[in-house]
Parts: C-alpha cells; sequence; structure tokens
C-alpha cells in the first residue's frame, strides 16, 4: 500500500499561521494552541493540518490524479481543531474538498482582517519589531534594550516557529552552523552575529529575550565590486561575453544572490535564500513581505565563511542597509518574478533599483532547475 505523503513541518507551520492558529470550521473558531501548566515553557496544542484530499489511496476525498507534491503541499492543506480535523473526514458527501477550500479561505480572510485592525491599534504597536533569530523563529517584538552587544527584546507572539524552537536554537547553539547564529531586525534593516545562546525570562508576563550580539561586520564599497561576466535578465551568459565591475556590477550581485536557493549545492549548502520557499508557503499573506525583507537583511549583514577562498563576506558585500525589499504584483513570469529593492550602499549612500529574482515553478520540497550561470558563493 502506498505511504501516506504527509506535511512536512514548515507546510504544518505556514497553514497554522495563514489561519493564526484557529480553526477553520466556521462553527468552531477555537484557538488551538497555548501555554500549558507543566512547565513556564510547555505549549499545548490542539491544531492539526488536515488534508483537504486524502493523504494515501482509500481516504476521504482522495483525488488519484494530484502528484505527490500537490497532495503534501499547501493547497491541500487547512488548519483544523483535533474535533474538526475528524468530523470532515466522516461525511464525505457533506464537507467535500469545494466545501473546505472555501472555509480555508474565509478564515484566511477573517485573520487578515484581524491583523490589519491589530496593525491600526493595540498595545505596544508603535514601538513593535519583527525579529529574527536563526533560521526558524520569527516572532513579533519590542526592543527593550540595546546598549552596547546587548540587544533585548520583549516578544509579543511568534510568526514562524514557537518558544519550543526558540529554546531548541539556544540549546543547540554550538552545533548550529556560524552562518545560522544570528538576529535580523526588520525597522533597522539590518542584524549581528550572535555571540552567545539567547537567553530569555518572563517579566510581567511577557517572554523577555536577551542576545550577545558580535559589532556589526565591515562592508566593502560598491565601487570596489569585482569584475565579472554580464548576464541576460534571465540569468544567462550573454553572447558576446561582455564584463562588468564596481556599481555597474551591484544589480547583477544582488540577482544572483537572491535568485540562490539555499541548500542547493552540496559544497554551500549554507549559502543561499530561503525566497522560493517564502514564496511558495506565504504569497497571499501579509508576512510574504516582511519574510522577504528579512531574508534580504540577512544576506547583507551576516557574513559567510567561504572555505574555498578562506575569507569572510557578506553575500550583498556592500550593502549597509536594507530599507525594503518585496516581490511585485503580477511580476510572475515563468520561473522568474519582478522584485523592488531600496538599500543603503557603501559608497553609494541610498540606491533602489527593480530586478528580476528566480523563483522556480516547484514546491521547496522539490528544487526547481536553474539557468547555467546561477552560481553562489563569491568565488
Amino acid at each position: 500500500m502506498p505511504l501516506r505523503e504527509e506535511f512536512p513541518l514548515k507546510i504544518r507551520q505556514a497553514v497554522a499561521l495563514r489561519a493564526q492558529y484557529t480553526c477553520s470550521f466556521p462553527a468552531c473558531r477555537r484557538p488551538t494552541a497555548g501555554p500549558s501548566d507543566e512547565s513556564t515553557s510547555a505549549v499545548a496544542s490542539i491544531g492539526v493540518a488536515a488534508h483537504i484530499c486524502a493523504a494515501a489511496p482509500g481516504g476521504p476525498r482522495y483525488v488519484a490524479a494530484m502528484s505527490s507534491e500537490e497532495r503534501k503541499g499547501i493547497g491541500n492543506a487547512i488548519w483544523m481543531c483535533a474535533t474538526h480535523a475528524t468530523l470532515i473526514d466522516q461525511d464525505v458527501a457533506k464537507y467535500t474538498a469545494d466545501v473546505l477550500i472555501g472555509w480555508k479561505r474565509g478564515r484566511e480572510r477573517e485573520a487578515a482582517a484581524a491583523l490589519e485592525g491589530t496593525a491600526r491599534g493595540t498595545t505596544h504597536t508603535a514601538s513593535r519589531e519583527v525579529i529574527e533569530i536563526g533560521p526558524g523563529v520569527v516572532a513579533m517584538a519590542e526592543m527593550t534594550a540595546g546598549a552596547g552587544a546587548t540587544w533585548e527584546f520583549a516578544l509579543d507572539h511568534f510568526i514562524v516557529g514557537d518558544f519550543h524552537d526558540l529554546v531548541r536554537f539556544s540549546e543547540d547553539f554550538e552545533k548550529i552552523s556560524a552562518y545560522d547564529r544570528y538576529v535580523l531586525v526588520e525597522s533597522f534593516g539590518d542584524g549581528r552575529v550572535l555571540k552567545t545562546p539567547p537567553r530569555w525570562n518572563r517579566n510581567t508576563g511577557r517572554l523577555v529575550v536577551t542576545t550577545e550580539v558580535f559589532p556589526r561586520f565591515a562592508r566593502e564599497r560598491a565601487q570596489d565590486l569585482g569584475r565579472d561576466v554580464a548576464l541576460g535578465a534571465n540569468g544567462d551568459i550573454t553572447l558576446n561575453w561582455e564584463t562588468i565591475a564596481g556599481v555597474e556590477a551591484l544589480p547583477q550581485k544582488l540577482m544572483l544572490c537572491l535568485s540562490y536557493q539555499k541548500a542547493s549545492n552540496f559544497i554551500h549548502g549554507d549559502f543561499g535564500t530561503k525566497v522560493a520557499e517564502y514564496h511558495s508557503l506565504y504569497r497571499s499573506t501579509r508576512w510574504l513581505k516582511t519574510l522577504m525583507k528579512l531574508e534580504a537583511i540577512r544576506l547583507a549583514s551576516i557574513p559567510y565563511a567561504d572555505a574555498t577562498l578562506k575569507t569572510e563576506y557578506t553575500p550583498f558585500v556592500c550593502v549597509d542597509r536594507v530599507h525594503d525589499f518585496c516581490l511585485l504584483d503580477g511580476g510572475l513570469a515563468g520561473s522568474w518574478c519582478k522584485a523592488f529593492i531600496d538599500l543603503e550602499v557603501n559608497g553609494l549612500g541610498r540606491w533602489s533599483t527593480e530586478l528580476s529574482v528566480f523563483i522556480g515553478k516547484h514546491p521547496p520540497e522539490s528544487p526547481a532547475p536553474r539557468p547555467s550561470w546561477l552560481a553562489g558563493p563569491r568565488g
């Protein structure tokens, strides 16, 4: 019998976030996550990423024509409490795939509307930050201290990951790649490498996280960018083999860095971005813009240790600060998407441009083919 096509963790996290961890059953709307009394860090969860069309033959609403990627993709997932996840599988005549898709879209519309209301006026709104601590934790927070090497944040809620992921990141800090030890602050447009594991405590009911950071990594001047072969808009070598350097090479440098997907090279496994993954999981939510900007901040501020060249450099090389980075609506053409980026560039000052970013056509579980010249690390 074929194995069940279970949802990967990142799909489960994304569908829960899109529903604000609330059951999508219209008459329920029950929160599915909260604190547990087992300890001050324990979390209780009754939520399930349920399959709209069954995970295996013979299951409710099974569609044989679906591919493996579709069956375990976010389009086939709906967030439910455990009770209603069971109920929808017991009456497939009543709870059809179309019904469940309608519920899912309705719950996501409600979540988006609630989020817009929150953004316009609740406690701590004016001083809220979106921060990223390592590759698995993104949270809404208030920066409460930032003297010297100490950055302190009071977390309001998690956007990606949860408290358990923060604890694991701290516990496994010495085992984690140095390239993944960082903290990013969206409003700063900048980030720092972490010196030590994050520490936390409870203060008046809020989770306060303290980080110790290294000084800001030095950037090069844009005028000093090295000479490279000029590529076409689709990332391939042009027939005339022209070369570019300095400021002229900056747009291409950004395009290559943003288009190079993480873990697509076994030699430089840490190098690359999650732009394609974020586009697949969050493209119809307001979080896409935030997550994309955080990725650009990471590329601008966190140094990569290149074992081949035996040196360190930030992938963006000369970018001091990221003011904005977003994919443009209607810009998708095949595997490429138009994007806008607004930066503070060493040697230039404030600088912005539109460029193309390769995001692929396939879900993150199945790496997309890339243009032949879409090289990764600097060498």
